[in-house]
C-alpha cells in the first residue's frame, strides 16, 4: 500500500511539474503574441503616417499646378488686354496671341493629362493601400483572437494547476496519517 501511495505522489508530482512546465511555456506565449502585436502596432502606425504625408506631397502638388494654371490664364489674360490696348500691328498682334493661347492651351492640356494620370496613379494607390490595412486589420484580429485563446487556455492550465494542488496536499495529509497510524500500529504490535 506504500509503494502504491509513493507511486500515486510521484505521479502526481509529475503531473504538478507537467502543469508548471505547461504555465511557464503559455506564459512565455503570451508575452511573444504581446511583443508581436506591439510590434504589429507600431508597423501599422508607420503605414498610417507614410500614407499622410503621401497625401500631403499629392494635395501640395495639386495646388502649385493649380497655382501654375492660374498664373497661365492670368498670363493669357495680359496678353490679350496688351494685345487690345497696343493698336499697332493689331492683325500681328492678334496672330501672336492666338499662338501664345494655342502654345498654352496645349501645355495646359498635356500638364492636365499629366495631372488626370497621376490622380489615377494616386487613387489607385489609395486603392493599394486601403487593401493593405484592410489585410493589416485582418491580421490583427486574428492575433487577437489567438491572444484570447491562449489567455483561456492559461486560465484552464492553472485552474488544473489549482486543482492538483489541492489533491498533492490532500494526499501529503492522507500519507501523513497512514504513517501516523502505521506507526501506532507497530507500538501496538
Amino acid at each position: 500500500m506504500d509503494a502504491r501511495q509513493q507511486a500515486h505522489i510521484n505521479e502526481l508530482t509529475e503531473q504538478l511539474r507537467t502543469a508548471e512546465y505547461m504555465s511557464k511555456k503559455l506564459r512565455e506565449e503570451l508575452a511573444q503574441a504581446q511583443t508581436q502585436m506591439k510590434a504589429e502596432r507600431a508597423t501599422l502606425r508607420d503605414q498610417r503616417l507614410k500614407e499622410a504625408q503621401a497625401w500631403k506631397a499629392g494635395t501640395e502638388l495639386m495646388r502649385v499646378s493649380h497655382k501654375v494654371s492660374q498664373a497661365r490664364l492670368s498670363l493669357l489674360l495680359d496678353a490679350e488686354r496688351r494685345s487690345v490696348l497696343s493698336g499697332q500691328d493689331s492683325v500681328m498682334r492678334e496672330r501672336l496671341a492666338r499662338i501664345q493661347r494655342d502654345y498654352k492651351l496645349v501645355l495646359f492640356q498635356q500638364r492636365e493629362d499629366e495631372l488626370e494620370e497621376r490622380v489615377v496613379e494616386l487613387q489607385e494607390a489609395l486603392e493599394a493601400e486601403r487593401e493593405e490595412r484592410a489585410k493589416g486589420d485582418q491580421e490583427y484580429e486574428g492575433l487577437r483572437e489567438k491572444y484570447g485563446a491562449v489567455l483561456a487556455k492559461h486560465g484552464k492550465m492553472k485552474g488544473k494547476l489549482t486543482t492538483l494542488l489541492v489533491k498533492s496536499a490532500e494526499l501529503h495529509r492522507d500519507l501523513e496519517k497512514s504513517e501516523t497510524k502505521r506507526g501506532q500500529l507497530e507500538v501496538c504490535l
